[in-house]
């Protein structure tokens, strides 16, 4: 016996429809998130041989630049 055929698809979908609770979700507190990020080992744009990943990580590293700098100089 399979043990997928015991359960049927009806009691399979009630399981997504019932008893779902939903909360409120809290900002992250940005210390707490500033130490995570710290941790994170980010190589250096050169080391990276792949292209696109190359690519990627400078867009990364620009967006960063223009949110910090409104950040520093909101318009």
């Amino acid at each position: 016996i399979n043990s997928n055929d015991d359960i049927s698809s009806s009691d399979n979908d009630s399981l997504h429809e019932e008893n779902i609770e939903y909360v409120e979700a809290s900002p992250h507190d940005s210390e707490l998130v500033s130490l995570e990020a710290a941790e994170i080992v980010i190589p250096e744009v050169e080391e990276i041989e792949d292209d696109n990943l190359r690519e990627k990580l400078l867009n990364v590293h620009l967006l960063i630049a223009n949110i910090e700098a409104l950040k520093d100089n909101p318009t």
